[in-house]
C-alpha cells in the first residue's frame, strides 16, 4: 500500500511540474517577440533566445549541435526534450523569430 501511494505522490508531483513548465512558456510566448525585444534592447540585454531540448539549442543562428556560452543566450523558462512536443515547438519557432530580429537589430548592416 505503501508503494502504490508512494507510486501515485510521484506521478501527481511529475504531472504537476509539467502543467507548470507549460503554463510558463505559454506566459514567456504571450509576450510578442518585438515587444520582447524592444524591452531587451532598451535594458541592454543582448542575449539570444535558447530552448532547451536534449541540450541547450539557439534556433534561427546555429547548429543544434554547436555550443553556445551561456552568458549569451537566455533559455526560454520552461522548455525541455520532455513535456509537450508541441509547446517547446512553439517556443523554438518564437526563438527563432527573437534570434532573428535581434541578429538583424545587433548586424552593422542591419540586415
Amino acid at each position: 500500500m505503501r508503494v502504490l501511494l508512494g507510486a501515485v505522490c510521484l506521478v501527481m508531483l511529475a504531472g504537476s511540474v509539467s502543467a507548470s513548465d507549460a503554463d510558463t512558456i505559454r506566459a514567456f510566448l504571450a509576450v510578442p517577440a518585438e515587444e520582447r525585444l524592444s524591452a531587451a534592447l532598451d535594458s541592454g540585454d543582448r542575449r539570444y533566445l535558447g530552448v532547451y531540448g536534449f541540450s541547450l539549442e539557439v534556433p534561427g543562428i546555429s547548429d543544434p549541435a554547436s555550443p553556445w556560452p551561456s552568458s549569451r543566450v537566455l533559455p526560454i523558462p520552461g522548455t525541455s526534450d520532455s513535456g509537450d512536443f508541441e509547446l517547446n515547438q512553439s517556443a523554438r519557432d518564437y526563438a527563432t523569430q527573437y534570434n532573428t530580429l535581434l541578429r538583424a537589430r545587433l548586424s552593422p548592416t542591419g540586415q
